[in-house]
């Protein structure tokens, strides 16, 4: 989380004093891209793997 702060303030400082750079720019976005689609793999890997031993076919055996 911190480097994607880090990653999202150099994108606007160089927004506003690199006008002449916007591959440096594009690139920047796409580098922000690629890591919120591996933290979010990162997650749904784990949550998937937390989930896939519970065994929801006991939760018909509670009652009030």
């Amino acid at each position: 989380m911190g480097y994607m702060m880090l990653e999202n303030g150099i994108f606007l400082l160089s927004l506003s004093v690199a006008k002449e750079m916007p591959l440096v720019v594009n690139i920047g976005v796409l580098l922000d891209v690629f890591v919120c689609i591996y933290i979010l793999g990162l997650f749904v890997t784990k949550i998937q793997s937390t989930f896939e031993e519970l065994h929801v076919d006991k939760l018909t055996l509670l009652k009030d």
